[in-house]
């Protein structure tokens, strides 16, 4: 199981560090999906890496791929049985918070963690490394990045 999380951790570096932070634009560009709504359910299972978060979003609006009512993605990590696993650079949700995704294939997040912002007033922002400025833009330039 260490081995499973160490390649985790690495594979967390390689897709935050292999170039420059994805911006708005190149978020849009790499998603299959874009989804803005409030986080309905998480639900942690055991898993190959140890424990597995199944993120469940009641989807408000669909800004870009196939509308749906309900949109659910896994991330690694979790808290399950009283046993936390934080992996850093993956997303952390809460239940009733607002978000906004963008999902690529197999609805994972885009740029493993890059493509996850919580909104508030009508503004999505995420925080990335500590050396980074945030991110944040308004939920109408999101809609126009995916027209």
């Amino acid at each position: 199981m260490l081995m499973s999380i160490l390649g985790l951790v690495g594979l967390a570096a390689a897709a935050t560090l292999d170039g420059a932070p994805l911006d708005l634009d190149g978020l849009s560009a790499s998603a299959d999906r874009v989804v803005y709504g409030e986080v309905r359910a998480i639900t942690a299972s055991p898993s190959e890496v140890g424990i597995e978060t199944t993120v469940e979003i009641r989807v408000s609006e669909t800004l870009l791929g196939s509308p749906a009512p309900v949109v659910s993605f896994t991330v690694p990590g979790g808290s399950l049985d009283g046993v936390t696993l934080t992996i850093p650079g993956v997303p952390r949700f809460a239940a009733g918070e607002s978000v906004l995704v963008y999902l690529g294939a197999e609805d994972q997040i885009v740029g493993f963690n890059q493509g996850a912002f919580r909104v508030h007033e009508g503004v999505a922002w995420r925080e990335l490394a500590s050396s980074e400025a945030p991110l944040f833009f308004s939920l109408e330039e999101a809609r126009r990045s995916t027209r």
